[in-house]
């Protein structure tokens, strides 16, 4: 397990209208975050180690409790519906874990990723900084690593991929996906 985890909140929704996208989304598997402009997807074991079997199979955590999870810390547990963040000082930090059925479903994330068999010619596409910078945050804590980028196609998003340093052992999974602004 990691002893800090990356800034996931920074993916996640600021739209009121959207309450479920406000949220890091769990589903047992893969560990997601989302605004609709970037999508993050983690596999929940790289990022919880253990502590994962312990996690909801479904749940949520609001993205200004999971900005506890962004600090270095010893220990992450599960307490009844509370994630808790141990550091070294002062008394444990409590990161909800909210039921999907309490804010609504989260969206299909699967549908938009694209996959690598649609590869097409593209001509331009523009990618928001802004954009790049938190999806990187939300993707790795780790600023020795790089982004690499496929672009896939003009109606499907750009896939994002961590690449690890070659003396690095490990290496864990996640995708990004940055959705593209056409050029004309």
């Amino acid at each position: 397990m990691r002893d800090i985890l990356p800034k996931l909140n920074l993916a996640c929704a600021k739209d009121k209208l959207r309450p479920a996208m406000n949220h890091v989304y769990i589903n047992g598997e893969e560990t997601v975050a989302s605004d609709t402009h970037i999508l993050v997807v983690h596999k929940t074991a790289d990022l919880f180690g253990d502590v994962a079997n312990d996690l909801p199979a479904n749940c949520l955590i609001p993205a200004e409790d999971w900005a506890e999870l962004t600090s270095k810390f010893e220990r992450l547990e599960v307490s009844g519906d509370y994630l808790m963040v141990h550091r070294k000082k002062g008394a444990p930090r409590a990161a909800r874990l909210v039921k999907p059925e309490d804010v609504g479903q989260y969206p299909n994330y699967r549908a938009v990723m694209p996959l690598e068999s649609k590869k097409g010619p593209v001509e331009q596409i523009g990618l928001n900084p802004d954009c790049i910078a938190r999806l990187f945050a939300a993707m790795t804590a780790d600023k020795n690593t790089a982004l690499s980028f496929t672009f896939i196609s003009e109606s499907h998003g750009v896939l994002a991929k961590v690449n690890y340093p070659k003396e690095y052992g490990t290496r864990y999974e996640v995708e990004g996906v940055i959705m593209p602004m056409l050029i004309r």
